[in-house]
This record gives C-alpha cells, sequence and structure tokens, in this order.
C-alpha cells in the first residue's frame, strides 16, 4: 500500500466506506429481521476495516515525514541566513579594519 499514490488511496479508502457502509447495513439488518448469528460477512467487515486502518498508517507516516522534511529545510534556510549574517558582518569587519588609501 505504501506503493500507491495519494488518490489511489483515497479512492480505495472511499470503496471501503462504502462496503464498510453496506456490511453494517446487513449487519443490523440481520439484527432486527434475521439471527444475528446467521450474519455471513462478519469477516469482511474485519478485512474492510484492517485495510482502512493501513490506510490510515500509510497516510500518517506520509504525513510525519512530509513535517520533518518541513523542519529540515526551515532549519537549513535558518543556517544559511545565519551564515550569510556572518559573512556580511566580517566583510564589514574587513572594510573598517583596512586602512583606506
Amino acid at each position: 500500500m505504501r506503493q500507491k499514490c495519494f488518490e489511489d488511496l483515497h479512492k480505495l479508502w472511499f470503496v471501503l466506506l462504502k462496503e464498510k457502509n453496506m456490511l453494517l447495513t446487513q449487519r443490523e439488518e440481520f439484527r432486527t429481521t434475521k439471527d444475528p448469528t446467521k450474519w455471513p460477512n462478519p469477516y469482511r467487515l474485519k478485512k474492510v476495516k484492517l485495510s482502512m486502518a493501513r490506510i490510515k498508517v500509510v497516510l500518517g507516516e506520509r504525513k510525519r515525514v512530509f513535517e520533518e522534511g518541513k523542519l529540515l529545510v526551515r532549519k537549513l534556510y535558518a543556517k544559511q541566513k545565519k551564515e550569510e549574517q556572518l559573512r556580511l558582518q566580517q566583510e564589514e569587519l574587513q572594510k573598517t579594519q583596512t586602512p583606506e588609501e
């Protein structure tokens, strides 16, 4: 699942959501009108929920990596900015220390 793009995961999420809703509706019908112990799809519902949980994990991992990347970029930018300020200060210091002719 980690290999799939966001759009594919998004589509799969909604397919699974529709399947989950359909299975929950069937289960409720069996509870009210038929024998609830004979509902034929308890394992399908577990599989759907497991697949949805896996999608959440993959998206959570991607979000965490993205946030770590943003933090790294901010740190690198701050470091570059500080180095640039130090370089400019050194240039100014050198200008004031060299005697003008």
